[in-house]
């Protein structure tokens, strides 16, 4: 992968959709259910955790990720907190384990970092620890990294 072919944009109203479709892909165990119950409950979850995000992080910068020039995962970060809180980073499954994520990530790495990852989730949290994160405490499930 040449990191050089990932690129960061700020997202648009019309990459709605997309962004939709990047939410969906990551959450694996909602395609066992039927699609109109699967369709309603991830419409559900994608409204309710951009509400939160909304409400949280009235900064919020939703961004992107292309890959040779095709959209391939999203990010959204609040940077009004005197450092960059990475709420959101995903890429979708078929486009995972090439880099692009860590290429996304060095695109608006620029002084303090934080993010919240899940305990199980290990695959990010080996790429957050590649980029320098340390895990500063750990809370209910939820471990949070941060980056000087």
């Amino acid at each position: 992968m040449t990191p050089s072919r990932v690129t960061v944009r700020r997202a648009a109203p019309t990459d709605e959709p997309f962004l939709r479709a990047v939410f969906a892909d990551s959450k694996a165990e909602f395609f066992l259910l039927e699609p109109d119950v699967r369709d309603i409950l991830l419409d559900m979850q994608y409204r309710g955790a951009r509400r939160r995000i909304d409400a949280e992080h009235p900064n919020v910068e939703r961004f992107v990720i292309s890959f040779g020039g095709v959209d391939v995962g999203a990010m959204a970060l609040d940077r009004s907190t005197g450092g960059t809180d990475i709420l959101e980073l995903s890429v979708t499954r078929t486009c995972r384990r090439q880099g692009i994520g860590t290429a996304a990530l060095a695109e608006v790495l620029d002084g303090p970092m934080s993010t919240v990852v899940s305990v199980h989730d290990q695959a990010s949290r080996r790429l957050y620890e590649r980029l320098g994160f340390q895990v500063a405490r750990e809370s209910r499930g939820l471990l949070t990294l941060c980056c000087a």
